[in-house]
């Protein structure tokens, strides 16, 4: 069914690496890393500035060292320039130094509570054996002994609630770190995560190849992508703007899956309608209505049927140039990712920044092409 063929999208050759993978990565954990490493990776992104790293390193290792320096391709090392804190940074932060306390402490007192209730009943053993062997009275001591074992057996009780207790609050205090940590990050990826799906059933729904093989082209650059921007090579990269790119790259993707989006409520609309059965019918009716004709019959009722279907293929074919428009436009978006892919690596190690600031306005005029295609669409009562 559809445009001009026993199918409503004729398969065409786009690019890509066609990736059918539709799983999404696991965002790090904040745990994954040791804790200096992670606060490093936090100045270097510009989250913490020199005066937060020094005091936090201060906190994490007993004392400061020097900042560390990024080195550029020049060679020549450049520290991160103090950048403002976000209220949800900062209470990470917090959140992050009062966790470590607790796993310390946690750590210190599952450590020694075990090893001071052994060492208490082995003293006791020792002691109770030597004073039998000693002296025959030796059980007079039994008294004294049962009652140190009872003032040992409730201290290491007490010990061992406080670790519970403290177990407890670290790991709760652990659950909002890792909240702060994601907020916005996994707000975001889950409304992509949920366009995805919908248009990987949708398009699976109403069997359009040719929406799938483009929305899984898109994907699998997008994904591929990631594992650049996400790389330490990238966020590491002093002389420039790689926030602004990261931004711009998901900006990209986004409206590429918002221009899908349309392309499957356009197809649901035409995927029931089979432009060559309809042609086909309405050269019936136009011999049967010359027939009709030549014998003086009414022929009013096959009129309207013709005219009827006349302005469902019109309405087809529109929507199908419309959506072939749309599918091109994603095509772009696909290509400048691909483009941006095998650029970004050699734009870190090489390239001016200049260079890097013309692939970011790059991406930001496609997104602004996408968009008026949208608009112009809209206005036609898309």
């Amino acid at each position: 069914m559809g445009c001009g063929g026993h199918s409503l999208f004729p398969r065409i050759p786009t690019g890509g690496c066609g990736s059918d993978n539709t799983a999404e990565h696991e965002q790090p954990r904040i745990h994954a890393e040791p804790p200096l490493e992670i606060l490093k990776k936090r100045y270097a992104r510009g989250e913490i500035n020199k005066e937060e790293f020094d005091q936090m390193k201060k906190d994490l290792t007993g004392g400061g060292e020097s900042t560390p320096e990024r080195v550029a391709s020049s060679g020549q090392g450049r520290k991160t320039r103090p950048t403002t804190v976000a209220p949800e940074v900062q209470r990470t932060q917090i959140s992050y130094r009062q966790a470590r306390e607790d796993v310390l402490a946690l750590t210190a007192s599952r450590g020694y509570s075990p090893l001071l209730l052994g060492m208490a009943i082995v003293g006791i053993i020792f002691v109770a054996i030597l004073g039998l062997l000693v002296n025959p009275l030796g059980w007079i001591l039994i008294p004294l002994i049962l009652l140190g074992c009872a003032a040992l057996v409730y201290i290491a009780y007490a010990i061992w609630r406080a670790t519970s207790s403290s177990r407890k609050s670290v790991l709760g205090r652990t659950v909002d770190l890792s909240q702060l940590e994601t907020d916005a990050g996994t707000l975001q990826w889950d409304e992509t995560r949920a366009l995805e799906l919908k248009l990987e059933a949708g398009f699976n729904e109403i069997k359009m190849d040719q929406g799938m093989s483009v929305f899984r082209d898109l994907k699998g650059e997008y994904d591929a992508l990631k594992q650049i921007y996400l790389g330490d090579s990238f966020t590491d990269a002093s002389l420039i703007n790689t926030a602004k790119m990261k931004e711009t790259i998901v900006k990209v993707y986004r409206k590429a899956l918002d221009l899908l989006t349309t392309v499957l409520d356009l197809s649901r609309q035409v995927s029931t309608i089979d432009i060559s059965h309809l042609e086909q019918k309405n050269r019936e009716i136009e011999q049967e209505i010359k027939a009709k004709e030549a014998q003086n019959l009414p022929v009013l009722a096959l009129k309207d049927k013709l005219d009827r279907n006349i302005e469902n293929i019109t309405a087809a074919r529109t929507t199908c140039g419309k959506v072939d428009g749309l599918l091109h436009q994603v095509n772009l978006c696909e290509r400048l990712l691909r483009k941006a892919r095998f650029e970004i690596p050699e734009l870190i190690v090489h390239r001016p920044r200049e260079d890097f600031d013309q692939m970011i306005a790059e991406l930001e005029g496609r997104i602004g092409l996408a968009q008026k295609l949208k608009e112009e669409y809209d206005k036609q009562g898309i």
